[in-house]
């Protein structure tokens, strides 16, 4: 059971190197200090108006400013730091 658990664990390794290595050199370092802070989630999925690692709602003023930022800026919870994934379903539609 160890031995499966290392095996995974390697695989796992080998998998985010291979995905890390499209990440530019700084939003990987930010990520992971995010991740060290905040127990181990530095990025969450901005989901119905909500950050998945906090859980807490985007504010009105806060997702105006973010339905208007480029698609390639990173975006950041106001709660809790962690850099926001937007998704199809992250309630920023426009009206």
């Amino acid at each position: 059971m160890a031995r499966d658990i290392a095996d995974r664990q390697t695989d796992a390794l080998a998998e985010r190197e291979k995905l890390a290595a499209d990440i530019p050199a700084n939003l990987l370092a930010a990520y992971d200090r995010l991740r060290d802070q905040l127990g181990g989630v530095g990025a969450a999925a901005l989901h119905h108006k909500r950050c998945g690692g906090c859980q807490l709602e985007v504010g009105a003023a806060d997702l105006a400013r973010m339905r208007a930022a480029p698609r390639d800026e990173v975006l950041r919870c106001e709660e809790c730091n962690r850099i926001l994934v937007r998704t199809s379903e992250s309630g920023m539609a426009k009206a």
